[in-house]
């Protein structure tokens, strides 16, 4: 509904990515913390959020924004705003600090790495943020405070035996981006490959020393 594309270079060549993801995490390990909470912002769309609350944990990595909410959101329907406090032990870190050039040093966006638990408490819109406004002219869907405690999730899925078959990773990615149903066979090829690719970023995750 959003028009959003779904690029297949992320299929073509997973163990780069998962080596991308590797060095990340470290970087993250490493970050230097000044030892206190620190309250970050998120906007999330309710599908999306629904997901998150029912799992317990962060899915993947995800920004989050020192710099609070904005008036509207023209590219998002069905806002969920998401007030974190992230625990001096959790993993996360500055974009900024992160990257050599980083262009939006005004949102100061902060990183949090995926399979985090998640406390989560709904409470009503607080009147400030009653005007904010999603691409349909909204109102926010839920409003809710998260505690990253920087407690893991703990189930590790175990890799796959069978490498996917590529082509039909790609007929995936091609028919959601035609907005057209994928084919069973390929939707349990994709689903497969997924879960076998969470479980190896769990592992570096929870890995002592990295």
């Amino acid at each position: 509904a959003e028009n959003r594309v779904l690029n297949p270079a992320f299929l073509a060549d997973d163990t780069r990515i998962l080596e991308l993801t590797h060095d990340l995490i470290r970087a993250l390990r490493k970050m230097p913390k000044d030892g206190r909470p620190v309250t970050a912002y998120r906007v999330e769309r309710l599908a999306d959020y629904c997901v998150m609350k029912e799992n317990g944990y962060l899915p993947s990595f995800i920004s989050t924004s020192l710099s609070g909410f904005l008036d509207s959101y023209r590219d998002k329907k069905q806002l969920v705003l998401m007030q974190f406090t992230i625990a001096p032990e959790a993993l996360y870190g500055s974009l900024g600090a992160l990257l050599e050039r980083y262009e939006k040093s005004e949102e100061a966006e902060v990183l949090l790495a995926p399979y985090q638990r998640m406390e989560i408490t709904e409470k009503d819109l607080p009147a400030k943020l009653r005007a904010i406004t999603d691409a349909d002219g909204r109102a926010p869907a839920v409003y809710c405070e998260v505690y990253i405690s920087g407690a893991m999730f703990s189930r590790r899925a175990m890799p796959e035996q069978a490498g996917p078959d590529r082509q039909r990773l790609y007929r995936v990615y091609e028919a959601l981006n035609a907005h057209r149903t994928p084919a069973a066979a390929d939707v349990k090829n994709y689903l497969r490959w997924k879960k076998n690719f969470q479980g190896r970023v769990l592992e570096m995750i929870t890995e002592e020393g990295l």
